[in-house]
């Protein structure tokens, strides 16, 4: 599914995150540019944790901070059956470089 670039916001996190706890089908998933923040990021990464067919997340451009990380990358090793969740996840443009890294050495 592509909503890159429609200026979301934060709020909208809630309601993908809804979403993907619900969808069995959706495979990728853009949220470029959306203007996200921590809010709609942390928001999106619960419902992922519930979602077992993700297998591609951008979220680049989303002003998303080092600390949700963490959260990003927790989600990336394991799901409901301890699987991995996504196999790609684009946060470029959306965390400092050492932020970057660490989500690197993870994947």
């Amino acid at each position: 599914m592509d909503l890159n670039n429609n200026e979301l916001g934060p709020e909208v996190g809630t309601l993908i995150a809804g979403s993907l706890k619900a969808n069995s089908t959706l495979e990728t998933l853009d949220l470029r540019w959306n203007r996200l923040c921590n809010q709609g990021a942390k928001a999106i990464l619960k419902g992922l944790s519930f979602n077992k067919n993700l297998t591609l997340l951008e979220l680049a451009g989303n002003r998303v901070s080092d600390d949700v990380l963490k959260q990003v990358s927790d989600c990336l090793t394991r799901n409901l059956n301890g699987e991995p969740i996504i196999n790609h996840v684009s946060l470029k443009q959306s965390l400092s470089r050492a932020g970057r890294s660490s989500l690197e050495s993870k994947i």
